[in-house]
């Protein structure tokens, strides 16, 4: 007898499951099972970045007074950090323009030779994404495996991570929560609404976004902390990025000279050509750049705003920039079905590898998970211990969002959410208590006596919500923030189109924000988008990523004439997230030559989910 579930409507499920496996192993199911279990669907959720992860720094980043040159210093073991001062307003005459400033934090993995030596090829910038993840955290985790990817024998890079305007220890800071409402900023990120929504859920989530932007309505206020709010578009990034490649630039300047002097005093004869490489020409800096996501985005405003100062640029897991100016965001989803199925296809081909696997295929598989979906609808799974502040349950919603996050990093996280999943068929025997220590309701903070940071700005992961509405608002056309909720129902329905399962999730996560979003930016580009520019750019993308379209970068390729293209075979959002030699061997010779793959290449993975490396 087949059975149809609600959840299988946008996924071809075919059917109840012939028989519901016994599980005789889950009675015993161990502690770390369950683990990772309370992991998967909390502690993970809240943000699939992979570079958004909560960040103690040994280092003091207000020790470094910020200055209009751009000052390293040691930092964080072999790092090197700096506070560079920049306008905040780009557009204010050159006699004010100094008047209130942004203070970006910026930390280097810097190359292990110096300047002068014939390797060396300049300093690589990266952004991450969100909008409102940390560059500094990024090159922390990430750092040394874009290295490994970009540098070899002949060529050797700097790479540089920055905290873009506004956001973790650049400072001034986005917020809109007053200065030490830790408890409000935790418990409003802990109840954003998510999930499918009714006729009576739609408005509430609605107003209460409204809400949120009257709160971040600066008024009258004429702070630093207040003007920054006016001052938070990808247009302002951009125009930072100039001044960081033009106060790289002045640095050189001064360190060549330095080491020359030096070279010469002793008799070392120095390079006439590697010297004429290195000089400065201010105006004339070039960028060089990889953008992960939202990155992307960044670097596709630079390039259309500043076609001239590309050097290199990689536009990794792209979006498509007209459709994130207006605001209109159907440009996201189209493939994020797709992308989930992998994880049944690539479960049955797995084998017992695999927590999920059922002979009798992916579609047998797919219908087991839409069950238990459909169960906790309607049956959500209590959770209480003693020690617990107050009950909670585990909700669909909750499963919903950890599924969608994991279809941005399936070799990591497809093994733990499968054998999650597996476990949840067998509700009577789940460790209630080691569930319900990864609440997040259970833990909200209230000072920031145990952060480095003022109001754990680094430390507190709730501060990415406040800068992601912040950018992705500001960049949005005015338009989006009055339409009406007629209007803002009907876009959601047709999100929800693209994805019977994410839809409405993504859409209570993007554009609703900006509902009612009271601040009008003071520096904007609402395009021409696109450009010759003087190096052509290299997209990077997956075939199946879930998030980003391939049709998004060849949409790029048509923006940016002569850029060229570089495919995985695979699913996961963005290169770092898929082990792919030959996709690294593209990525390195662009950077080292500037060379553009083949038209047409596509890589494989090294390996498939669920194998070990």
């Amino acid at each position: 007898m087949s059975h149809k579930h609600e959840f299988a409507a946008g996924f071809e499920a075919a059917g109840r499951p012939t028989r519901r496996r016994r599980i005789s192993i889950a009675a015993t199911l161990t502690i770390v099972l369950i683990l990772t279990l309370a992991q998967i669907f909390f502690k993970i959720a809240r943000n699939p970045d992979y570079s958004h992860t909560n960040s103690r720094d040994g280092f003091d980043w207000e020790s470094i007074t910020p200055s209009r040159e751009l000052r390293y210093v040691p930092c964080d073991g072999r790092y090197q950090c700096a506070r560079l001062l920049l306008p905040m307003d780009w557009d204010a005459p050159e006699g004010t323009r100094w008047s209130n400033t942004v203070a970006i934090a910026l930390m280097k993995l810097p190359a292990a030779i110096d300047i002068l030596d014939p390797r060396y090829r300049g300093e690589l910038f990266v952004d991450p994404g969100g909008p409102g993840a940390s560059g500094v955290n990024f090159i922390k985790t990430q750092g040394d495996h874009l290295c490994s990817i970009v540098n070899d024998d002949s060529a050797v890079f700097d790479i540089v991570g920055f905290d873009p305007r506004g956001i973790s220890r650049s400072t001034p800071r986005f917020s809109c929560f007053r200065a030490g409402n830790l408890q409000g900023r935790a418990i409003f990120a802990q109840n954003e609404g998510k999930g499918p929504w009714s006729e009576r859920t739609l408005p509430i989530v609605w107003a209460k976004s409204a809400a949120f932007g009257h709160m971040c309505d600066p008024g009258n206020d004429t702070s630093e902390e207040a003007l920054i709010k006016y001052y938070m578009t990808t247009a302002s990034v951009a125009a930072d990025m100039v001044g960081f490649i033009e106060a790289s630039g002045a640095r050189r300047a001064a360190l060549l000279e330095q080491i020359t002097s030096s070279r010469r005093s002793t008799g070392i004869q120095v390079s006439a050509e590697k010297l004429k490489e290195l000089e400065y020409h201010p105006g004339q800096e070039k960028l060089q750049y990889w953008g992960f996501s939202y990155g992307t985005t960044l670097g596709g405003y630079f390039a259309s705003m500043f076609p001239e100062k590309v050097n290199r640029m990689m536009l990794d897991g792209s979006g498509y920039l007209p459709d994130w100016a207006e605001g209109k965001w159907m440009a996201f989803l189209t493939n994020i079905d797709e992308s989930l199925r992998t994880i049944f296809t690539t479960c049955f081909a797995a084998g017992a590898k695999c927590a999920l696997f059922d002979p009798a295929g992916p579609a047998a598989i797919e219908s087991s998970v839409m069950y238990v979906l459909d169960e906790l609808k309607t049956n959500p799974i209590p959770i209480w211990r003693d020690d617990m502040v107050y009950p909670d349950v585990l909700t669909q919603e909750m499963v919903l969002e950890s599924m969608f996050t994991a279809t941005y990093d399936p070799y990591r996280r497809y093994p733990a959410l499968a054998r999650a999943l597996y476990a949840l068929q067998d509700r009577q025997n789940l460790n209630m208590t080691a569930i319900s220590e990864f609440l997040p309701t259970q833990s909200i903070r209230s000072s920031d006596r145990d952060c480095a940071s003022k109001d754990c700005a680094v430390e507190d992961g709730n501060w990415y919500h406040e800068a992601n509405v912040a950018v992705s608002c500001s960049d949005t056309d005015p338009y989006m923030h009055n339409r009406s909720f007629s209007t803002f129902e009907q876009w959601s329905n047709d999100i929800h189109k693209q994805s019977r399962l994410f839809g409405h999730y993504f859409a209570s996560d993007s554009t609703m924000a900006c509902n009612g979003w009271p601040i009008r930016s003071r520096f904007r580009f609402d395009g021409p988008f696109g450009a010759k520019t003087s190096h052509p750019i290299l997209f990077i993308s997956n075939t199946l990523d879930p998030m980003s379209p391939v049709d998004n970068s060849m949409a790029g390729l048509d923006l940016f004439p002569g850029s060229g293209i570089i495919l995985t075979n695979s699913g996961g959002h963005c290169s770092p997230r898929v082990p792919s030699r030959c996709r690294s061997e593209h990525i390195g010779n662009y950077m080292r030559t500037g060379d553009l793959p083949e038209s047409g290449a596509v890589c494989e993975t090294d390996y498939a989910v669920f194998e070990e490396p």
